[in-house]
C-alpha cells in the first residue's frame, strides 16, 4: 500500500503541475505578505514626486500651493522629540525639509500609495503639531477597488490639540488596489501639516474558490487515470524478432 500511494504520488505531482501543486503542497493558496515603508535608509533631504520604499509606492501628491511642482521628501527627526510609534530616524514629508535633527511638519492635501497588488490591511502612523494652524481639519484614509471607494477612516486634528499628536489611520474588512490619503476641511484649503511614519499593507493571499478547486481534482485524477492505464506499444517499440 505504501508503495502504491508513493506511486499514485508520483505521477500526480509530474503529471500536471497545477493539481500536482494542490496534492504536494498541501494548499491552493501563498500565504499574504506584508509590505513596510518606514522610509530610514533613505539620506535626509532625497525627494522625489513618485517615492517607493519597502515595495509600497507614494505618488500623485498635492499640497494644495498655487505653482508648486510637488514632491515627496525625507525628514530627519531624531532629535529626542518624537517618541513611539515614530521609528528613527526619519518621517515621510513633503517639498524640502529642514536640515538636522529637528523635526519639522509638511503641508498636505493628498497623496495615492499603492503596492500593484491586491491587499487587505493597511495601516500608517501620522505624526502632526495641530497648533501649527487653528482648525479642525480631518485627514482620512481611503481604499479603493478598481475605482470604486470600498473603505475609509478618519482621523480629526483639533483646534484645541497641543504638543506632539500622535494618530493611526488603518483599513482592514475590504479589498483594495489603491489607498488615496486625503485632507479635507474649512481653513487653509483643508490642509493639514503631519509627518508620515511606519506604513503597512497586508497583500491579500490569492485563495481559489471551492468550485475551482473541485474542478481542478476531477480534471487530476482523470489525467491520473490515463497515465495509469496500460497503454498500447507504439509500432517503434514492438520487438520485430516476435513477428512470425
Amino acid at each position: 500500500m505504501k508503495k502504491l500511494s508513493s506511486t499514485l504520488k508520483y505521477y500526480l505531482c509530474k503529471g500536471l503541475s497545477v493539481i500536482g501543486f494542490v496534492y504536494c503542497a498541501g494548499g491552493v493558496a501563498s500565504p499574504a505578505t506584508a509590505a513596510l515603508a518606514t522610509f530610514d535608509s533613505f539620506p535626509e533631504g532625497f525627494s522625489a514626486p513618485v517615492f517607493t520604499d519597502g515595495g509600497i509606492t507614494f505618488s500623485d501628491l498635492d499640497t494644495r500651493t498655487p505653482g508648486s511642482i510637488d514632491g515627496f521628501s525625507i525628514e530627519r527627526s531624531d532629535d529626542g522629540s518624537l517618541s513611539s510609534p515614530f521609528s528613527p530616524p526619519n518621517i515621510l514629508g513633503n517639498d524640502g525639509y529642514v536640515p538636522g535633527p529637528g523635526t519639522s511638519f509638511s503641508r498636505f492635501g493628498s497623496a495615492s500609495i499603492t503596492t500593484g497588488e491586491l491587499a487587505s490591511i493597511a495601516s500608517l502612523d501620522i505624526i502632526s503639531q495641530p497648533s501649527f494652524i487653528t482648525n479642525d481639519n480631518i485627514l482620512t484614509l481611503e481604499a479603493y477597488l478598481d475605482g470604486t471607494l470600498v473603505g475609509s477612516n478618519s482621523v480629526n486634528f483639533k483646534a484645541d490639540d497641543v504638543g506632539i499628536l500622535y494618530q493611526q489611520l488603518s483599513i482592514s474588512g475590504v479589498t483594495f488596489d489603491k489607498l488615496r490619503l486625503l485632507a479635507s476641511g474649512s481653513e487653509e484649503q483643508g490642509v493639514v501639516f503631519i509627518g508620515i511614519d511606519n506604513v503597512r499593507i497586508e497583500q491579500t493571499a490569492i485563495v481559489p474558490e471551492s468550485s475551482s478547486v473541485l474542478g481542478l481534482l476531477m480534471v487530476g485524477v482523470s489525467v491520473l487515470v490515463f497515465m495509469l492505464k496500460p497503454q498500447p506499444k507504439s509500432a517503434s517499440s514492438i520487438n520485430i524478432m516476435s513477428i512470425k
